[in-house]
């Protein structure tokens, strides 16, 4: 058992072993910790995405589908925009008065603190 645990040893002492990976840009620079963290940002947004829906469903606004567009840049990350898809929204409370796309804007420019103006409503007729 001893055996089988030093028979490696002098292949890595001698200097013929590599390390592989399959990400290529892993140990290319400075960009590969910004691919990291556009990638936790984004996956961060998209639970934000998650919650905005949440919220509009409370609010008796079902089917609405809510995409944050973010940039990230040098450790500042900004909404550019904020597109909400409501050609599949249905209201489901008992205000059948309710409406649509500024209960969206407002409910997205409060739980995000974006400005309204980064806010588009998709599929809404107006």
């Amino acid at each position: 058992m001893l055996a089988a645990i030093i028979a490696p040893l002098p292949a890595l002492l001698d200097g013929d072993f590599s390390f592989k990976t399959n990400d290529e840009n892993l140990f290319s620079g400075g960009s590969s910790n910004d691919t990291y963290l556009n990638r936790i940002y984004n996956e961060r947004y998209k639970g934000y995405e998650l919650s905005l829906q949440n919220k509009l469903k409370a609010k008796g606004i079902d089917g609405v589908t809510v995409r944050i567009n973010i940039a990230y840049n040098g450790g500042l990350v900004e909404i550019m925009s904020v597109a909400a898809d409501v050609s599949q929204a249905v209201i489901t409370s008992g205000d059948k008065n309710i409406d649509i796309n500024m209960t969206v804007i407002s409910t997205i420019s409060a739980g995000l603190g974006v400005d309204p103006s980064k806010i588009i409503i998709v599929g809404g007729g107006g």
